[in-house]
């Protein structure tokens, strides 16, 4: 599972993808869908709940960039915290020409599940349409082989593949964030609250004169947006990212991106409000829309959308019976359908 972090870092690989290769990436997160609606009664008590805690909130002078470092100490935590959701990802990406109407729409559903070295991801449909038998047949001959090897493997190999993924992940947006901090300056905005939780919020944009010194931070000099902070957990709530100058690879000649690129994330805090230690922020929902050409030959206006639904909790420590038992479910369901054959 992909912290709120993980934005920063997606928007700027997707970014340098376009050095050479058409953009594309996936993730995945999700939530209930009635979260998401807000009752009458709930919109109410909003300017309460933010007048309460907004008193709180403007107490506390920390500035951004000291809560940016509270966040990167406490990313091994939530690393840990979200790798116990199973999840839905739904990834819609729409071609745009260049009048901004769509040629072309996919989509595809990915079921997500935490597993030793990272997620294992089983694709369930695309294109609004349920996989067709041999693709149902492929993805289950690939699941099966999934659980062979995670069989194969001791508990203590396939803790120290799992601590040795999340170790790298958490580097990896460690490293964006103490970029994030570099490049740019930070002004403080009102605070806003989203779940009953009080949120810092931040507009950001790149200090004066910052060109960037490595391929990311030039990318980050180039952007510019607005960032909540939970300052009671130390986490990213909410995230929100536009390039405003173009982006070009060896000065153009192998490519642009475009101006006017942003990208979006928005979490779903899963806890208790009131409980400041505890609870943690999973993604929501994902947006991009992107605006690139590569070698003067082609051009990729994409929007690409990404929800993040159905979580479940997934109790790592009985991972080795869940695995036998989804090895002996999927046996059982292949003999069901005539001693293992794909269905054709």
């Amino acid at each position: 599972m992909l912290s709120l972090a993980t934005v920063i870092s997606l928007t700027v690989s997707l970014i340098n993808q376009c050095d050479g290769a058409p953009p594309h990436f996936s993730l995945g997160d999700s939530h209930p869908s009635s979260v998401r609606a807000r009752s009458s009664l709930a919109r109410f008590a909003y300017a309460r709940r933010l007048a309460a805690a907004g008193g709180a909130l403007r107490s506390e002078t920390t500035d951004a960039q000291t809560l940016l470092r509270r966040v990167i100490e406490s990313q091994e935590r939530q690393q840990e915290l979200t790798r116990e959701y199973a999840f839905r990802e739904t990834t819609v990406t729409r071609d745009l020409d260049s009048e901004g109407r769509v040629e072309r729409s996919t989509s595809e559903v990915v079921l997500v599940t935490p597993g030793a070295g990272g997620e294992y991801r089983r694709l369930l449909g695309k294109d609004g349409k349920s996989l067709s038998p041999e693709e149902e047949a492929k993805e289950e001959r690939r699941f099966r082989e999934y659980l062979k090897e995670q069989l194969r493997l001791s508990a203590e190999e396939r803790d120290g593949k799992t601590r040795e993924k999340l170790k790298r992940r958490v580097e990896r947006f460690q490293e964006r964030l103490r970029e994030a901090i570099e490049v740019f300056d930070f002004e403080p905005l009102d605070d806003e609250v989203i779940q009953d939780v009080p949120l810092r919020v931040f507009r950001f944009s790149a200090k004066p004169g910052y060109e960037g010194h490595s391929r990311s931070t030039k990318v980050l000099a180039r952007m510019e947006g607005k960032v909540w902070i939970d300052p009671r957990r130390d986490q990213l709530a909410k995230l929100q990212l536009r390039l405003v100058r173009n982006l070009k690879f060896l000065g153009g000649i192998f490519g642009r991106v475009s101006e006017g690129s942003v990208a979006s994330a928005e979490g779903w805090f899963a806890g208790k409000p009131d409980e400041p230690a505890k609870g943690v922020w999973l993604l929501d929902e994902v947006a991009i829309s992107l605006d690139a050409r590569l070698y003067f030959l082609k051009s990729y206006r994409q929007e690409i959308e990404i929800d993040y639904h159905d979580y479940q909790r997934y109790h790592v420590d009985t991972e080795e019976s869940s695995t036998r038992a989804q090895r002996e479910r999927s046996e059982s369901r292949s003999e069901s359908r005539g001693g293992g054959a794909p269905r054709h």
